[in-house]
């Protein structure tokens, strides 16, 4: 491809090589072996196997891509084992021209982190980087005691994180201020216009986003990539993204949520909107009831979205070919459909969810038999389902 994000064979087989590695067991030693039984086809002319003289520099980007990629494919076969994805880059941001200072030149790097995905069990680790990249952001002290830069902000982003019952970890907010003179800025990033995907219901994290603040007040939105002048008093403002949710956010401890927003991780209204968790300002308390409702009123929600969905895909044509078919009819041949394709801890969750936005107090069992749907499955599917009595 045109550019520098061509990986060299080596490069590629490392990030390959690393996925095998996070998905075996950690105890055995390094060695040839752990890789025997992997086998890549790396075409010619492509850009994980280049043909001179492609330009390879940032070769980095695409070792992480394929990364993710491999992850998001093993995942499926290993669901319950892999954390969701993790921020899926690593921010390359580099700083050179003349110190009016001391009339030297200069130049210097920034490596930006984003936050971990979310595991099984656990909250995803704040801007920190993982995978083949493996490393971590420049101290501030160090640009500005030596560069005229000044950093005007570095923060945790918050509402970055994908929400989740275990929430993503969060990407980070750092500002650059040019001090004295012109600086020539290459920035080079990625998840701008995809985000880091969440896992077993978790939500996808933020994407990252760029922007330059001119001394005029005009702000110019940098599209991942770019070569640009930062003049005296100019900023460049960079947001990197977090690591997706995993699990439902509508499961989230309320308690675990109301911390987030006392440690400003995330918001309030993302505390309402996503986690369905609602808090009385301004102490941050957790108003039970009013949680409670709003939760029950989200799963509702989704149900009929998903409903809308499916009667706009399958129902119109099965109203066409049977009339007479009533909603309920076609929720239980969805139904049935369903229990033929899934597995029993997502029928499971498929069911407490519309029975729960119904009548919180039923069971995914009532629900089944009050709905039919135990008579539309054969004893072996309800065995294999888990859809036992209470």
């Amino acid at each position: 491809m045109r550019g520098p994000l061509n990986c060299v064979p080596t490069a590629a087989i490392a990030g390959a090589y690393y996925v095998v590695r996070t998905i075996t067991d950690p105890t055995i030693p390094n060695n040839s072996g752990c890789y025997r039984p992997v086998h890549l086809h790396l075409p010619e002319g492509t850009v994980v196997n280049p043909r001179p003289p492609a330009a390879v520099n940032a070769r980095t980007a695409t070792i992480i891509r394929i990364a993710d990629v491999l992850h998001g494919a093993l995942v499926q076969a290993m669901p319950g084992k892999l954390p969701a994805a993790p921020s899926g880059q690593l921010l390359v941001a580099s700083f050179g021209g003349i110190d009016p200072r001391s009339g030297a030149s200069y130049v210097t790097s920034e490596l930006g982190a984003g936050g971990v995905g979310a595991r099984p069990s656990k909250d995803g680790v704040d801007v920190m980087e993982m995978g083949p990249s493996n490393c971590m952001n420049i101290p501030v002290e160090a640009i500005e005691m030596r560069y005229p830069l000044r950093i005007r902000q570095y923060s945790l982003r918050n509402d970055s994180g994908g929400p989740g019952r275990y929430r993503g970890g969060l990407g980070a907010t750092k500002v650059f201020e040019a001090t004295s003179g012109d600086v020539v800025v290459s920035i080079r990033g990625e998840r701008y216009f995809t985000q880091p995907w969440g896992l077993a219901g978790g939500r996808p994290a933020a994407s990252a986003q760029a922007w330059v603040e001119r001394t005029d007040g005009r702000i110019e939105e940098i599209p991942s990539k770019r070569v640009l002048t930062l003049h005296h008093g100019e900023s460049l403002h960079v947001d990197t993204p977090g690591g997706g949710g995993y699990g439902d956010p509508l499961e989230r401890d309320p308690e675990a949520v109301q911390q987030d927003v006392c440690d400003r991780r995330v918001t309030v209204l993302m505390a309402r909107e996503q986690y369905g968790v609602v808090l009385q300002e301004p102490a941050l308390v957790v108003d039970q009831e009013a949680t409670q409702c709003l939760r029950m009123a989200l799963r509702a929600q989704r149900v009929e979205a998903k409903t809308a969905q499916w009667h706009g895909r399958k129902g119109a044509t099965m109203a066409a070919q049977q009339p007479g078919l009533t909603p309920m009819d076609l929720g239980r041949y969805y139904m049935r459909r369903m229990a033929m394709r899934v597995d029993t801890e997502h029928f499971q969750e498929l069911c407490r969810t519309v029975a729960y936005a119904i009548d919180p107090a039923q069971t995914a069992y009532s629900f089944a038999v009050h709905y039919g749907i135990t008579n539309l499955l054969t004893p072996e599917e309800i065995w294999r389902l888990g859809i036992l009595p209470d």
